[in-house]
């Protein structure tokens, strides 16, 4: 019997504690690339990894942002191009 209660100890304290996941990236996807042409659009998305790197199902409101006015991007992560050079877009989850 102290056998039997030793293996119950044993097995109840190297149980295993997980960790929940956690949202800590988020990655930005482009249907066209990361380029498009003049008037032209793409629609971007983002998929979330936890803090091993696993994906993540995220479930937040995505907000949009651009630094400039070379393109504009609405709440849908449509992105229209209205002008010639570089911008840079910025996902916020909420």
């Amino acid at each position: 019997p102290k056998l039997f209660f030793l293996w119950i100890f044993i097995s109840l304290g190297c149980e295993e504690k997980t960790e929940q996941p956690k949202l800590s990236s988020i990655e930005i996807e482009s249907t066209r690339g990361d380029r498009i042409e003049l008037r032209e659009t793409t629609v971007l998305s983002i998929k979330g990894f936890d803090q091993n790197n696993n994906p993540i199902i995220i479930t937040e409101t995505t907000n949009w942002s651009v630094d400039n006015n070379n393109v504009s991007i609405d709440q849908n992560g449509v992105v229209t191009a209205l002008d010639v050079g570089l911008s840079k877009i910025t996902a916020t989850i909420s």
